[in-house]
């Protein structure tokens, strides 16, 4: 029982990072500012952050 759940810990380690890598990638591929579509069409650039 100890030996499975070795090996379980440490097949899990690499997924810690693999998946918020994949996660991240996907955030920053997806186009548009995330601040802009949450503002809404009408939003003027002092309600929604940006210059």
């Amino acid at each position: 029982m100890l030996r499975y759940s070795i090996r379980r810990i440490l097949a899990a380690v690499p997924l810690v990072f693999v998946v918020p890598l994949l996660i991240f990638l996907l955030i920053d591929l997806v186009p548009g500012d995330p601040a802009r579509i949450l503002a809404g069409e009408n939003a003027t650039a002092e309600h929604s952050g940006s210059s």
